[in-house]
């Protein structure tokens, strides 16, 4: 589905809500006509589906699933983790990434925001890495260092305001859910959980938290939130 048709048809369908009569009656015909051509209802045009940039492993670590709900909870959008790329069959991609869906501009800002969290994310996670005695396995390395992002997701998830959506909005994503449901495009996807981080005196995952905290994150439209979190 073309961007440039939906926003055509956003567009027609605004002016039919025109004062002008004759104005208002061409537009509705035109957005029909466009909607019948191209096979799309209201619910496609109502929603938004921004296909997040980042690709990551197929066995998503759970911290990226866990980002991914932290901004689902405040921009009130929904989201989904995808191997398909395109608008072609093609499937079963080694990557994958985060697709966020929601009405108007919340999964565009979702989404950006997805992207700079997990910029520092990973930044945070390289420090606490290089902290690490090297001596360690490499198993007990990674298992600390995704328990430190774990905790990182929950100390972010103190400073966020959870955003209702309306029932419109509500009705509209569980529309548009049980249709990708209903044409496969959704799938069982669990994520990698850290390993045993359970030894004496490990306190990755408070760290993380603490340097979680630090981070701020409000609701904010026209791209203010992402200078909020430091975006250039």
């Amino acid at each position: 589905m073309s961007d440039k048709i939906l926003k055509k048809i956003k567009k027609l369908l605004a002016l039919s809500k025109s004062t002008n009569p004759h104005e208002a009656a061409k537009a509705l015909e035109m957005a029909q006509k466009l909607m019948a051509e191209h096979q799309i209802d209201y619910v496609d045009v109502e929603v938004s589906s921004i296909h997040n940039k980042k690709k990551f492993a197929m066995n998503t670590a759970l911290y990226v699933l866990m980002l991914a709900g932290l901004l689902r909870k405040a921009f009130g959008v929904e989201a989904y983790v995808s191997n398909c790329y395109d608008n072609s069959s093609k499937w079963g991609e080694k990557q994958c990434h985060v697709v966020f869906y929601g009405v108007e501009e919340k999964p565009i800002i979702a989404s950006y925001c997805f992207d700079v969290l997990y910029r520092q994310l990973q930044s945070a996670r390289k420090a606490f890495y290089a902290k690490q005695n090297k001596r360690l396995k490499r198993s007990t390395l990674i298992a600390r260092a995704d328990a430190f992002c774990e905790g990182w997701v929950l100390g972010v998830s103190k400073n966020v305001q959870q955003f209702v959506a309306s029932e419109k909005e509500n009705n509209l994503m569980t529309a548009y859910k049980e249709r990708m449901e209903a044409e496969r495009t959704f799938g069982t996807h669990s994520g990698r959980e850290c390993g045993n981080t359970k030894e004496k005196g490990d306190n990755s995952r408070w760290l993380g938290f603490e340097e979680g905290k630090k981070v701020e994150l409000h609701h904010g439209v026209n791209g203010q939130e992402l200078k909020k979190l430091g975006a250039q």
